[in-house]
């Protein structure tokens, strides 16, 4: 790779060769994940973008719930393996708000939850699931795009 800034994916390569067994995310009463887990399933999440069209700067809008949250960590860090922009989508917004943001950022791909179907079209994380999990980082600048968010205009 050229020389540029660190990527979170350059992170949890870090972490899952120095401590792979170590918990590295915990959602309660779902589940968790180490830093290997997590590190292999986001490259065969990216791998699964890439097979899907997600082109370096493509956005990929994420439609998930709070539970959802082992799959939106490894989703995320896939989108951003993939070179893509990560756009994730509040589902407490309403659903002519969550409509409005998908269309004014056009993604090429949009996640979405199980329970969400009805919201938005879109592909489940575990249909993008690959059998490959070799390390991939599709070349990004510095000055790239890598996150999109939406508010809703108070803070």
């Amino acid at each position: 790779m050229s020389s540029r800034t660190a990527l979170i994916p350059d992170q949890l390569r870090w972490s899952a060769e120095h401590v792979p067994d170590e918990l590295a995310f915990v959602v309660d009463g779902v589940g968790s994940i180490t830093h290997a887990q997590w590190h292999a399933t986001s490259s065969r999440l990216a791998h699964g973008l890439i097979e899907a069209g997600v082109q370096p700067g493509d956005r990929v809008a994420l439609v998930l719930r709070p539970e959802d949250g082992l799959a939106f960590v490894q989703t995320y860090t896939a989108i951003h393996k993939a070179g893509g922009v990560a756009v994730p989508v509040n589902i407490r917004m309403s659903p002519a708000f969550i409509e409005g943001v998908l269309k004014h950022c056009e993604p090429s791909v949009t996640v979405v939850g199980e329970s969400l179907s009805q919201l938005t079209a879109g592909v489940s994380w575990e249909s993008l699931l690959t059998d490959d999990d070799t390390d991939i980082q599709v070349e990004r600048d510095s000055d790239d795009l890598a996150e999109i968010l939406y508010t809703s205009g108070t803070t």
